[in-house]
């Protein structure tokens, strides 16, 4: 991927149709993921749109993306499936329990969500407590690119999160943002 040069061998890729923009620019998830194209310290998938023949027939414009999984963190960091905390969060499921860990546990996250509800951050050692768990500026960063790009299929959907198991912060990954910048669904 152009994006991102240093990268030579992906372990697993993801074929899109631009997802719910398929029908309309069959761009917009990735240009929009294109904007913060190491401009900003941010986890984003890289992109190549490529025309796709499946059995010698043609099948239109697909875009190969990195897929958002523990194989995106091997690939991205280095980081093998027991070194991380891998969480999806789906606000929209209606259970207690808005996340699960993909791969390592979510005790840690648990914990410092438990701590923000029960503790004020006004004190100066609560934040500095939660900013040892949260890698503040990228989570600054993916909250501004995704209210400017008024992605609206978030925050109660598509929220992934990481973190190295020992001594790692939580980082989030932007991805599916094909619903911003207006674009609305053709249900």
């Amino acid at each position: 991927f152009k994006q991102k040069p240093e990268i030579r061998r992906y372990k697993s890729l993801f074929l899109r149709n631009s997802g719910n923009d398929f029908n309309q620019t069959h761009i917009r998830d990735a240009f929009l993921q294109a904007l913060v194209n190491n401009s900003v310290d941010l986890d984003y998938q890289s992109f190549q749109p490529t025309i796709a023949y499946f059995n010698g027939e043609y099948w239109g414009i697909i875009n190969i993306r990195e897929k958002v999984d523990a194989d995106y963190l091997f690939c991205n960091y280095e980081l093998s499936s027991v070194e991380i905390n891998f969480l999806q969060v789906n606000l929209r499921a209606g259970s207690n329990n808005s996340y699960t860990a993909i791969r390592g546990s979510s005790a840690d996250y648990d914990e410092i969500i438990n701590f923000i509800s029960s503790n004020s951050l006004v004190s100066d050692a609560n934040y500095k407590h939660v900013a040892s768990q949260f890698d503040i500026q990228e989570y600054v960063n993916y909250m501004a690119v995704q209210i400017y790009i008024a992605n609206t299929d978030w925050p109660g959907n598509n929220v992934k999160l990481w973190k190295k198991s020992v001594d790692g912060k939580w980082r989030w990954i932007l991805y599916d943002t094909d619903f911003g910048f207006g674009a609305e669904s053709t249900d």
